[in-house]
C-alpha cells in the first residue's frame, strides 16, 4: 500500500472509526437502569411471596 493511502488508513482508523465512548456511556446507562429496575422488582416480588406489605 502506498504511503499516502496507508496514512489516511490510519487517520480514518483514528478517527472516523475511534471508540465512541458517548455511545458506550448511554449503553451502560441503560444497562444500570435495567439492573435497578430488575433489583426492584425482585425486591417486590419476595415481599409479596413473604406476605409483607412493604412497611
Amino acid at each position: 500500500m502506498p504511503a499516502d493511502e496507508e496514512g489516511n488508513q490510519n487517520l480514518l482508523q483514528d478517527f472516523i472509526l475511534a471508540d465512541n465512548h458517548l455511545a458506550d456511556l448511554s449503553d451502560n446507562i441503560i444497562a444500570h437502569l435495567l439492573e435497578t429496575r430488575d433489583a426492584v422488582l425482585e425486591v417486590g416480588r419476595i415481599n409479596h411471596i413473604e406476605g409483607g406489605d412493604g412497611h
